[in-house]
């Protein structure tokens, strides 16, 4: 009897093992992605944000938040890469079930990159970033998106779907409107991003 139940308990020992290596070597896949893979990026004076949101259907664990992500102009394998001043980064989003990568300029603000409207842009975000409560990690992403066409009008700007609202010296000094230098420019939606203008 004794040694029944020690080849049960051991059974059920290895069926659970098998489950929790099943469960840990996964993968966790992606729902959507913002901006939409294969949609237009959004610029203001021809910079876009370098900043990238992977939805996923449930919670995220960041596991490598200096992750080697990588932007090309063109395709992977023969395009120019677009390089941040600092590593990239990745955090959680808007929502626990978003991650964010995202270039970093000197600053520690969100770096920007110059868009050309007749080009294509790929990046490849590596696999292990993030991570489910049940230790599945994300697959290697790889996304495209495409150049858009420049708002130029200085009041008032569109940019997808957010409207320039304040413009801001890199004191902090409102100007009423974008002016030639750096700046920073706070969108109807509260959000800021650093802008150059020639």
């Amino acid at each position: 009897m004794v040694k029944n139940l020690l080849k049960s308990t051991f059974a059920l020992f290895l069926a659970l093992a098998g489950t929790a290596a099943a469960n840990a070597t996964d993968v966790f896949k992606h729902v959507g992605t913002n901006p939409e893979n294969g949609g237009v990026l959004s610029s203001y004076f021809g910079y876009a944000t370098m900043s990238f949101d992977v939805i996923f259907g449930e919670n995220v664990i960041i596991k490598n938040a200096d992750p080697a992500v990588h932007l090309y102009k063109g395709d992977a394998a023969t395009g120019s890469e677009i390089m941040p001043d600092n590593p990239w980064k990745a955090t959680i989003g808007d929502n626990s079930t978003d991650l964010r990568v995202w270039g970093s300029d000197y600053d520690g603000y969100t770096y920007t990159f110059p868009v050309d409207d007749d080009a294509s842009y790929t990046l490849t975000i590596p696999a292990g970033i993030v991570k489910n409560a049940a230790g599945a990690e994300n697959e290697e992403i790889t996304l495209t998106f495409y150049g858009s066409e420049t708002a130029t009008t200085v009041n008032g700007a569109k940019t997808g779907d957010k409207v320039a609202q304040q413009y801001f010296d890199l004191n902090g000094r409102r100007t009423g409107t974008a002016r030639k230098g750096v700046g920073i420019v706070r969108f109807t939606d509260g959000t800021t991003m650093k802008i150059t203008l020639k």
